[in-house]
């Protein structure tokens, strides 16, 4: 019986807690043995209000979106 191989993503698409107690979205890149994080400037706000639960849904999508939109070959 063969090993299968675990193929990885060199992108994920990660979350880190701030202080103010939103989340910041980012892109975890790790290619060619090298890291390097790029900030999306998106944010996941705790949800008060309607407006609050509709921008954090349109960031969350964006996030997911955005992973395959840019070209890292050049990293």
């Amino acid at each position: 019986m063969k090993k299968q191989l675990n193929l990885k993503e060199p992108i994920k698409v990660r979350t880190k807690k701030l202080v103010n107690g939103c989340q910041s979205i980012y892109l975890d890149i790790y290619m060619n043995g090298r890291r390097q994080y790029e900030f999306l400037k998106l944010y996941i706000i705790p949800e008060h209000n309607q407006a609050d639960k509709k921008k954090k849904c349109r960031d969350a999508k964006f996030g997911k979106c955005d992973k395959g939109s840019e070209d890292f070959g050049n990293i």
